[in-house]
């Protein structure tokens, strides 16, 4: 590739010169000496070549047998990689297939056999893996729904590997739990089949009779229910039933703290765990968990729904620090004194003197929880305090407000101190409350 004067290189021997880096058209002499490069110009300096396919493969394979041996996998991997136009068929339902097929790339139509409803298979999926190993007709059809490369695998090669690895029980309950998944509305949608695989490998199974409580330590994760009802529930009050495909326990993957609801099987129920952190870090189920987190919230702060008055202690809420959790009952204490005075229409002065109050406390109980936070080198310590200054600002104006008669105290105060007792209390004091318990006593 020259960038000089092309008559320096008239005597170079090299087999192919490129005459690059110029506006000028070439002289018939400059023309005799090397090849032009228009503007945009690709060439081939040297040939490879490259198939990312059988990598793909490779891996989409690792994630669904992790325990198998490397040279068994590659076993599976010596066979060809097709190519399926759009529409065509790979397996028919009916038929007993004597090839799999491994989606290396492009999306796959999975009809069932009632016809009433199809889903889309992306890369990674693994089409008549059941039906292959059994020799009995498939239930799905299987059609291209656009174009399609796929690792072809010969039944019976395929079944020798799951003999010889003892991976058959293996596979049926991944299966199973795979198809548990997809029918879920949490993980129904934009998961890889790797991510599927990873999913479905790291899930426990327990089972609950009707009546039994399901204990906050086995929640450590996501709760999905396969099957029957639970209750979720505080104190008297019932805030949800849930059934088969719905979830609990998110807090525990997006803040590390335990639930606060109380959860009770009402009926025979089976339960999957999940302990994955990595969720948190898939922006679809993120933002699912933060979606059902904030529903949550408003359930347990609705007033009318529940006997008990919204700013009521509950021993749920606790940090797991004694005088934390007793400063944090006056303040609830206060807090519904306020709430009930100006619910009550009381005189200006009582609501003054009951936001006062509140107001002298809570900065009390900020300052021992920084100094409690700061001798104990909390990692979050700043961002708390900044919390802890915006809190007192904002109520110190409705207070300011309120006292020049600027604004009317009501719906706003109150909704402000809900989102301060739920987002402040019960989920960020919570978790300095659950780092604590870890350090060495």
């Amino acid at each position: 590739l020259i960038h000089g004067k092309a008559e320096d290189f008239k005597k170079d021997m090299s087999e192919k010169l490129i005459l690059a880096h110029t506006a000028q058209e070439l002289n018939n002499s400059q023309k005799s000496i090397g090849s032009g490069a228009p503007f945009g110009m690709t060439d081939i300096l040297i040939p490879a070549i490259q198939d990312y396919s059988f990598r793909a493969a490779y891996q989409f394979l690792r994630s669904y047998f992790p325990t198998a041996p490397y040279h068994q996998i590659y076993i599976l991997l010596n066979n060809k990689v097709i190519t399926f136009n759009p529409q065509s068929i790979l397996i028919k339902s009916g038929i007993a297939n004597k090839e799999l097929f491994l989606i290396i790339s492009g999306n796959v139509e999975m009809i069932h056999s009632n016809a009433h409803k199809s889903s889309i298979l992306s890369a990674g999926a693994l089409l008549g893996e059941m039906s292959g190993l059994i020799g009995v007709p498939s239930n799905e059809t299987y059609r291209a729904a656009s174009f399609v490369q796929a690792l072809r695998l010969p039944s019976n090669l395929y079944l020798d590997f799951v003999k010889q690895n003892g991976l058959y029980t293996d596979i049926e309950q991944l299966q199973e739990k795979r198809e548990f998944l997809q029918k879920t509305w949490l993980f129904g949608e934009a998961i890889s089949y790797p991510i599927q695989n990873k999913l479905a490998n790291e899930m426990t199974y327990k089972q609950y009779n009707a009546g039994d409580e399901i204990p906050k330590s086995d929640q450590a994760g996501i709760s999905l229910i396969k099957s029957g009802k639970v209750q979720r529930y505080l104190d008297e009050t019932i805030f949800e039933t849930l059934c088969e495909g719905k979830f609990f326990g998110e807090e525990s993957i997006l803040f590390s703290i335990p639930d606060i609801l109380n959860t009770k099987a009402i009926e025979n129920t089976e339960v999957y765990f999940l302990h994955s952190d990595f969720l948190k870090d898939i922006p679809v189920i993120r933002i699912k968990f933060i979606e059902t987190y904030e529903k949550r919230k408003e359930l347990v702060l609705h007033p009318e729904f529940s006997k008990i008055p919204v700013f009521s202690w509950r021993n749920d809420y606790s940090v797991s620090v004694e005088e934390m959790d007793r400063q944090h009952k006056e303040l609830f204490d206060a807090a519904n004194e306020l709430y009930e005075a100006i619910h009550s229409e009381a005189k200006k002065e009582d609501i003054l003197d009951a936001l006062d109050f509140l107001i002298r406390y809570t900065e009390v109980h900020f300052q021992e929880e920084e100094e409690l936070m700061q001798s104990n080198k909390y990692p979050d310590f700043e961002a708390h305090q900044k919390r802890h200054s915006y809190l007192i600002v904002k109520i110190k104006t409705f207070q300011s407000q309120y006292t020049s008669d600027e604004i009317e105290i009501g719906s706003e105060l109150i909704d402000f101190l809900k989102d301060w007792i739920v987002n402040h209390i019960l989920r960020e004091d919570r978790q300095y409350g659950q780092w604590l318990l870890k350090l060495p006593k």
